[in-house]
């Protein structure tokens, strides 16, 4: 929540608190569908206000509403959301179980979603540090990376940090021999279809102020950008789904999300 409240202030925007009411209390049998309890409802508004009044008392100039309403977490974060918005997700809990329950709604809630969704976790992994470390965006070399690297580029820009542009190569018959030439000519742009400067060029013109440093990595892409994502303050993936036709999440924004340590903006991106 702060995340949002904080983010919405850097850019004068308002900031809507949203509680879904899932399921009924346990107190209450039987459940009476469509509407919520009067216990669950004194609990929803319980919820929201105190969220309101804790933002409000540490972001006074943020314009912020709440509201709730019963559906499940995902349906209706989505149903509020508009392509102009950016939804924050919160979670909290450690362990397996709760890794695995918050991979299923942030990834349902990222590949549904009209906007980039921001997954924030706070986890024992974590460093937290008044210093902040900077922005992390992974990129392909694909075209329609382009919103991806944007939007980073602009997260970068508004809390005056540095940006690391991660691209990560991987080949399981590749042996140690031919890993170091093969990064080496990406360095050197010689690869057809892969120029990462081509494409970071244009957003270095419109944010001169941004610090980028170019990261070429070998592995797995998303195991890559989790040991990347220790101590910074964002990261921010692309999402053209599994392939070009479908709109799960593809493999590598579903992993990152359930295993990074910092938060995780998903940009859903065309597939060209």
């Amino acid at each position: 929540m702060h995340w949002a409240a904080a983010h919405a202030d850097r850019r004068g925007l308002p900031l809507r608190i949203l509680h879904a009411v899932e399921r009924p209390s346990r107190r209450i049998v039987p459940w009476t569908e469509p509407g919520a309890s009067e216990l669950d409802q004194a609990e929803a508004r319980r919820i929201v206000e105190s969220a309101l009044v804790d933002v409000e008392r540490a972001w006074p100039d943020v314009a912020a509403d709440s509201y709730w309403t019963t559906g499940t977490a995902g349906e209706v974060l989505t149903r509020h959301a508009t392509p102009a918005d950016l939804l924050a997700v919160g979670a909290r809990g450690r362990g397996r179980i709760t890794s695995v329950l918050l991979g299923s709604v942030s990834a349902g809630v990222a590949q549904r979603a009209p906007c980039p969704v921001v997954v924030v976790r706070p986890s024992r992994d974590v460093r937290y540090s008044d210093t902040p470390r900077g922005v992390v965006v992974g990129v392909d070399g694909c075209t329609s990376c382009g919103r991806t690297t944007g939007f980073a580029f602009a997260a970068a820009a508004e809390r005056g940090l540095p940006l690391t542009v991660v691209h990560a190569v991987w080949d399981q018959a590749a042996t140690p021999a031919t890993r170091r030439p093969y990064l080496d000519r990406l360095v050197n742009r010689k690869p057809s279809g892969v120029d990462i400067a081509e494409i970071l060029s244009g957003w270095k013109e419109q944010y001169p102020d941004v610090v980028v440093v170019m990261r070429y990595e070998y592995g797995r892409p998303a195991q890559v950008l989790v040991d990347v994502s220790t101590g910074s303050d964002l990261l921010v993936v692309g999402d053209r789904g599994r392939d070009a036709t479908t709109s799960l999440l593809g493999s590598v924004s579903r992993d990152v999300l359930r295993h990074a340590r910092c938060p995780v903006a998903v940009v859903r991106v065309d597939p060209r």
